[in-house]
């Protein structure tokens, strides 16, 4: 068989079997997510002022929900395990600070105002990424 045709072929078919095979599950959206959506829908929204409006309201909400999840956290950790997660936090606070400088770096030196819509998510993202790795362990450890 002609390896030009080989590896795309199998590639095809390995990306159709999988999707049949594992379909993927619908992921539940946070409400923050959800209000997020309602906000930039809004015609009065749909400006790079309303966009970073509703974006920044969404990143306060999941820095609460971040907060929230830590302090839950740490009661339910032994003694290593609460001091393991006091450190990675701040490490993480540390990593997200030095993420901004970067994303500001880059991001705040492009021309257009769709940078700023740009940047807002980026660091919405930062703070919900590590607000579901800790929801993810708050669940996972009742079965540990």
């Amino acid at each position: 068989m002609n390896s030009r045709f080989f590896l795309p072929a199998l590639l095809l078919f390995i990306l159709t079997f999988s999707t049949y095979a594992f379909p993927q599950q619908k992921e539940k959206q946070d409400v923050i997510d959800v209000n997020l959506t309602k906000c930039l829908d809004r015609k009065e929204n749909q400006t790079t002022a309303g966009m970073c409006t509703c974006t920044y309201n969404a990143l306060q909400e999941w820095d609460k929900k971040l907060n929230a999840s830590y302090k839950s956290l740490l009661p339910k950790l032994n003694a290593s395990a609460k001091a393991s997660l006091v450190s990675a936090q701040r490490q993480w606070v540390l990593f997200k600070e030095k993420e901004i400088s970067l994303i500001d770096a880059t991001y705040g030196k492009a021309e257009g105002s769709m940078w700023q819509v740009v940047r807002a998510n980026k660091v919405l993202s930062l703070t919900k990424q590590r607000t579901l790795e800790l929801e993810s362990l708050l669940q996972t450890l009742p079965q540990l």
